[in-house]
């Protein structure tokens, strides 16, 4: 086996279909350990992982995929000292058995869960259930990753850039990327500017060779989840791509998941992803209109979705050399996905250009049935002040006079994590002396929907939601959150009403209701 795949005999997972019978792998991914982010990294880590000078701490965990045809009774063999397990989410696993250590279900169509023994977050099994499909060669350029381990220096496909990341960079219009079962590709895909391009398949897209702790196999409790300066995506789609497909591959991360610059026409379908570092989002995007994300699985060390309008924190990121012809993100769903964020799940808007004429534009996004299983954020001990400033499950911030507008939440489950003490909502117009990084005043936030949204379990530390505006400058300022509607949305089992919400500043037209209907 390639010292670049890296595997646990924490669990063993034996498939059954028919008479083929087999063990799947399980796999070491990283996730953040519950503790805060922003941790200055011992100086020996700094040198080797130079993005910022600070970090998370991270944690093991484990997962296993595998393909099935028609229907397939699945045996996972736990530690013998674990008594109890929970799934999560529920929902998706309503049928299984727990006996003398053995986890037993049958399958029959595609599904992921988490299987969390004794109350352990972090160093669960993730299963990946996949059944096999028809995958249409209907591109003029085929790749395939058959079952095996990729690398510069085995691939023709791989090559080492200049700053020493394994990519696949030269991927041309009209190509099909079949990553298939039991494939492991150590590369960055990185699409330019191209057009019909698909990525499928149910293998791993691995940079986790590249990560702090892989060099000892991930033997230590604890690393640090600290990125080197120039670390990739796994997926960076940018300059102007159109009709990109990724479908079933799981992208096992060095920094984040999948990055999205300035382009359109985008689907990500039943994608799973594990982020660890600091600033590890698992989909983050600017400039993007017209993108579906449908029932995908994100284990994120940051936000699990977000999207602005020009460069976030990490200024390697930028699109260079492509200047987009408006800035602005439209026409988005997302649902049906399963989310974990050390961060926030869910954040629009923060990034922005400043420009008044026209002004960048979040808008007409929807994102609806999806469960956020776990809230770890600092779930170790927090301030209020950070709270309050930072936090939120569902985020709106509008900075450097970008519009946000148009925005529907709809039938959300978040399970909150013991130790958490962020906001349900955070909705803020920032102003100049407020704004974070190197962003100057916000300007509007506006028509904005939560319905059917459920936060329950430990909501006893959580602070009240935060809708909060800057006041106008001058009488020619027209800055202002208005239209918020709020239906039918409970927290801790009690329907939301106003003491759940501090309204400040320019604020106005705020609606809570109870859906009679239910």
């Amino acid at each position: 086996m390639d010292n670049r795949i890296f595997l646990s005999d924490r669990y063993q997972a034996e498939i059954c279909e028919k008479e083929n019978r087999f063990y799947s792998p399980v796999y070491i991914a990283l996730l953040s350990d519950g503790t805060e982010n922003g941790r200055k990294l011992p100086q020996d880590v700094y040198k080797e992982y130079d993005g910022l000078g600070q970090g998370t701490r991270t944690v093991k965990t484990y997962f296993t995929t595998f393909e099935f045809k028609e229907k397939a009774a699945v045996a996972i063999t736990l530690p013998r000292d674990v008594k109890k397990v929970v799934v999560k989410p529920e929902t998706s696993l309503t049928k299984y058995e727990y006996v003398d250590g053995i986890f037993s279900f049958e399958v029959e169509n595609d599904t992921f869960f988490v299987i969390e023994p004794d109350g352990d977050i972090f160093g669960g099994l993730h299963v990946f259930c996949n059944k096999a499909k028809r995958i249409a060669r209907d591109r003029k350029n085929i790749i395939v990753f058959p079952k095996g381990c990729y690398t510069a220096e085995n691939c023709d496909y791989i090559h080492i850039n200049e700053h020493g990341v394994p990519v696949m960079d030269c991927i041309e219009d009209d190509t099909l990327i079949d990553i298939q079962d039991g494939a492991v590709v150590n590369a960055a895909i990185e699409l330019i500017g191209v057009k019909n391009v698909k990525i499928v398949g149910t293998g791993i897209l691995s940079l986790i060779d590249r990560v702090h702790g892989a060099g000892k196999g991930f033997a230590d409790e604890r690393m640090w989840g600290a990125f080197r300066y120039h670390a990739k995506p796994n997926v960076y789609i940018r300059s102007g791509c159109r009709d990109i497909e990724i479908e079933g591959v799981i992208l096992n991360c060095e920094f984040r998941g999948i990055v999205i610059r300035n382009s359109q026409d985008i689907v990500i379908r039943n994608v799973k992803m594990f982020t660890s570092t600091e600033n590890g989002d698992g989909i983050n995007c600017y400039n993007t209109s017209d993108l579906f994300v449908d029932s995908c699985y994100i284990q994120s060390a940051d936000d699990c979705f977000c999207m602005y309008n020009s460069c976030d924190s990490i200024p390697t990121l930028f699109d260079e050399g492509y200047e987009p012809v408006k800035a602005v993100c439209r026409r988005v769903e997302v649902k049906n996905c399963v989310m974990s964020s050390n961060a926030r799940p869910v954040v629009l808007g923060g990034h922005a250009t400043g420009c008044k004429n026209p002004r960048c534009v979040i808008e007409d996004i929807f994102i609806h049935d999806c469960r956020i299983i776990e809230t770890p954020y600092r779930i170790f001990g927090n301030t209020e002040e950070y709270s309050r400033y930072w936090s939120g499950f569902l985020r709106l911030l509008s900075q450097s006079e970008q519009i946000v507008r148009r925005i529907r939440f709809k039938n959300i489950v978040v399970e909150v994590t013991a130790g958490h003490n962020g906001k349900p909502v955070h909705i803020e117009v920032r102003g100049g002396k407020n704004a974070s990084y190197t962003e100057t005043q916000g300007y509007r936030i506006e028509d904005i929907s939560f319905e059917n949204i459920t936060v329950r379990n430990h909501t006893e530390n959580l602070l009240p939601s935060l809708i909060k505006c800057r006041e106008p400058v001058d009488e020619k300022d027209d800055c202002v959150i208005s239209g918020i509607r709020f239906t039918n949305v409970t927290i801790g089992g009690s329907a939301l009403t106003a003491k759940n919400i501090l309204c400040e500043g320019n604020v106005e037209d705020v609606e809570i209701a109870c859906d009679r209907s239910k």
